[in-house]
Parts: C-alpha cells; structure tokens; sequence
C-alpha cells in the first residue's frame, strides 16, 4: 500500500516540476502578449474549480453510458470502453486530474523567474545563430534552474501526500483495490 503511496507521489513530483516549467516556457515564447495572457488564464482556471466538480466533468466525459466518449463509441457501432469502472485506468485519471488542476497554477513561478532572464542573453543567442530551441536549453532553462530546485525541494515535503479528496472522489467499487 504505501510502494504505490510513494509511486504515485513520485509521478506527481516529476509531472508538477516538469510540466509547469514546459508550460511557462511556451507561454513565454508566445509573441503575442494578449494571446499569452489567454492561455496563462486559461490553464490557471483549472486550478479554482473543486475536486469535487473535476470529478463531475470527468465522469461526464468518459462514462461509458452518458458520456462524451462513451456516446463516441456508441455512434460507431463499438462498444464502449467503462474507463471509470476499470481498476487499470484508475491510476491515469488520478495522475491526469491532479497534473491538469494544478500546472498552470505552478506555472506562474516559472514564468515570474523567466521574466528575469535579461534580454540581452537572448539577443547574444540570437547573433550567435541559436534557434529558439537553442535559446530555451541554453539561456532559459540554465536562468531558471535555481527556481526550479527551489520547487522541488519544496516539493519533496509532501512525497507522503495522495490528496485524501481527490482518491475518494475517483474511486468507487469497482476500482476500490488500486484506489484504497
């Protein structure tokens, strides 16, 4: 019981430093400030909405007789997948809820430490020859590495942690021996 505690906590870790910081660095190569802002905002809102709403729209999507995908397969004469009653695909909806929740909230960090990355390191860059992808792995990622082992050091402190809300709100009886 607690290896898989430890496993999922150490997916979570990975996949809440990993996936903000990719975040925010699209998000800064998004020339368009207002169009950066639409995203930034739309990935945070994800954040504000409850667990308990999260698990509502989830079982909207992906229930096998009224949702969103089971209404997909049904209408081209295959039958339905029951994602949600299935043990095996429990662990990816947890693992989905939990990085789509929180990775543009986390972000917001990241892309406060790359507004301090000086412009004149990108402008060498670019004199240089670097392309973009260059630039992001040379001068963005080495500016904000210092933010970043902040983070995860921080977040190391709560490796024990599931989240009791968002377990008991995924799990029912028929995914109860990977959700317990």
């Amino acid at each position: 019981m607690y290896k898989r505690q430890l496993l999922y906590n150490g997916v979570f870790l990975v996949t809440n430093v990993v996936f903000p910081m990719s975040l925010a660095l699209a998000i800064n190569e998004v020339r368009s400030k207002k169009l950066a802002r639409v995203f930034q905002t739309g990935m945070i809102m994800p954040h504000f909405i409850s667990y308990v709403v999260v698990s509502v729209i989830l079982f909207a999507i992906i229930s096998a007789d009224s949702g969103i995908v089971g209404h997909f397969y049904k209408n081209r004469g295959l039958m339905p997948i029951a994602f949600y009653s299935e043990p095996k695909y429990w662990p990816f909806f947890l693992i989905f809820i939990y990085v789509w929740k929180g990775t543009g909230y986390s972000s917001i960090i990241y892309i406060a430490a790359l507004s301090a990355v000086p412009p004149d390191l990108h402008e060498a860059a670019i004199v240089d020859g670097a392309n973009i992808v260059k630039r992001i792995w040379h001068v963005d990622i080495p500016c904000v590495l210092p933010t970043f082992c902040i983070l995860l050091i921080m977040r190391c402190g709560s490796i024990l942690n599931v989240g009791f809300q968002k377990v008991l709100l995924l799990q029912n009886n028929l995914n109860l021996s990977v959700s317990e």
